[in-house]
């Protein structure tokens, strides 16, 4: 009787366990699948805005939501003045959608892109931005492209910096099948400048397309660290111009990330933005605010923390994700 009883629940217990695995089975298969397409998705698709602008007929309500996505008050105040009164919905949103995407073309100065010979690229910023993943991704793409691009890991201060930055490189190395090397530090305190030399010397020798030179993150407020800055640009200059300098700013930052950029604006010649974690709770007004203060254009965008998360910067595109 016992065996019976033991064999009709074994049954029972199968019928309701069988269905749950083959779920959990044909779940992760679809997650591989998602993940593998990933690089495909359009930004609407990925970020994640956890309170995107919504568009209504009456102005104090879009001055809110504008304030709510992290707008400045000089800029809600400048895009409110630009809007109609107009009941129209779909009117509203499209000069609304059409003033932002204006604002992140007129407000920037112009960059020359189409620079021969070796271009070479200084990344800056706070801790924690993302700053090394962020150069490891570009080099990706530069890779795909065919580029020969060189990676130097001047952040002498923090633990493992130089073996992260080489991580990134096989990786690239493997999903491009091409060669992205890494001039690093050959022990933890060497100096940064003396890193940064190196690596622009090694670049102009053996004909890289692009150097993208890491640094370490320092705070805003830290006079000695960001003139230590200027140490490394000077050590790079002896060998080759520095093309781009890019801050990369914490999108989930909000006012804090503007008051960064002012900071390093003043140590450096800062030409262009990469704004990380736009995949999370970012709401946006961060990449307006920094472009209407600082005239600095936004070159990149990080969406998540795959090696394709990053795309290049296009307004009107991200305008559309933004405004709902």
């Amino acid at each position: 009787m016992y065996l019976v009883c033991y064999n009709i629940s074994m049954k029972i217990d199968l019928f309701y366990v069988v269905p749950v695995v083959v779920g959990i089975v044909f779940a992760i298969i679809f997650v591989l699948i998602w993940n593998k397409n990933s690089s495909n998705k359009s930004p609407k698709s990925i970020l994640g805005f956890t309170n995107p602008i919504t568009v209504s007929s009456d102005l104090k309500e879009i001055e809110r939501e504008l304030y709510a996505a992290d707008f400045g008050t000089e800029l809600v105040h400048e895009v409110i003045g630009k809007l109609d009164n107009n009941n129209d919905l779909v009117a509203q949103k499209a000069q609304l959608k059409e003033i932002l995407t204006n604002l992140l073309h007129e407000n920037v100065r112009s960059n020359d892109d189409n620079v021969s010979g070796l271009h070479t690229v200084l990344f800056v910023g706070v801790n924690g931005v993302g700053k090394t993943t962020t150069l490891g991704k570009i080099a990706h793409l530069l890779a795909s492209s065919g580029k020969k691009t060189l990676l130097v890991g001047a952040d002498t201060f923090r633990a493992a910096a130089g073996e992260q930055l080489t991580v990134w490189s096989n990786r690239v190395n493997k999903l491009a099948n091409t060669t992205v090397d890494v001039e690093n530090a050959s022990r933890k305190g060497e100096d940064a400048a003396s890193v940064a030399f190196s690596g622009a010397s090694r670049a102009v020798k053996n004909g890289y397309d692009y150097l993208l030179v890491d640094t370490a993150g320092r705070l805003h407020n830290n006079k000695n660290l960001l003139d230590e800055l200027n140490k490394i640009r000077r050590s790079i200059e002896k060998n080759t111009p520095i093309t781009d300098v890019y801050i990369v700013l914490d999108g989930t930052a909000g006012q804090n990330a503007l008051r960064q950029a002012e900071e390093f604006a003043k140590v450096v010649d800062i030409t262009g933005l990469v704004i990380t974690k736009l995949d999370g709770s970012a709401k946006g007004g961060v990449v307006f605010n920094v472009v209407y203060k600082l005239g600095i254009p936004v070159k990149y965008i990080g969406i998540g923390e795959g090696v394709r998360d990053i795309q290049e910067f296009d307004a009107k595109q991200f305008v559309n994700t933004i405004i709902v």
